[in-house]
Parts: C-alpha cells; structure tokens; sequence
C-alpha cells in the first residue's frame, strides 16, 4: 500500500452502526460486499495484487472519552487459493498479513 493512500471513511457513506457494547460482550459485524471482477480475484490470489481488509471502531468509554480502534490486514497469495479451494485444514487458514498502516488504538 502507498505510504499516501487513505481510506474513505465509511462512517460518511451510513454503513455505521451505533449498538451498545457492556463489558466482556462480543460483538460481530458481517462487514460488506466487495465486487470483484475474475481478474482482480486471480491476481490478488496470485502474487500481482493484495486486498486490503480495514476495520474501524469508535466508541466512548464508560466516563465519556471518545477512543478509536483502527487495524489493516493485506489478503491474497497462493495461500488464500488453497484455502478457498478447501485445501487447507482449519488451522492452516490464515492467509492475511499485517499491513504497514491504519494499526492504531487511542
């Protein structure tokens, strides 16, 4: 990823949403589709291309300060190919990286 590239912020596009977390609660969001076309999928399954996966939390804390969780991970390969093809067992399916940016908490 260019050290310039910026994410959109998807906050600004109505695809938040505003549920209330307790403590030691576990809360999982299905994310969005991504429409790819059969050529960005094989180079990205490749060794040409990378998808980049981002996820952004905010959230005020129990005495109101606003905090912000952010991380970024790079999938793709020829791993990510064996694992969509059902080669791989359950704990071989890890085919994503940690990407140089947008890995932060406040």
């Amino acid at each position: 990823m260019p050290d310039d590239f910026v994410f959109e912020d998807i906050v600004e596009q109505g695809s938040a949403s505003s549920p209330v977390i307790f403590p030691r609660q576990t809360l999982s969001n299905a994310g969005r589709d991504i429409p790819l076309s059969n050529e960005e999928a094989k180079e990205i399954m490749g060794e040409n291309r990378r998808l980049y996966v981002r996820s952004l939390t905010r959230y005020d804390d129990v005495f109101g300060e606003p905090h912000e969780t952010s991380f970024c991970v790079r999938v793709g390969g020829p791993l990510l190919q064996k694992i969509l093809q059902g080669k791989l067992g359950e704990s071989q399916a890890f085919a994503f990286d940690v990407a140089q940016h947008y890995n932060y908490a406040t």
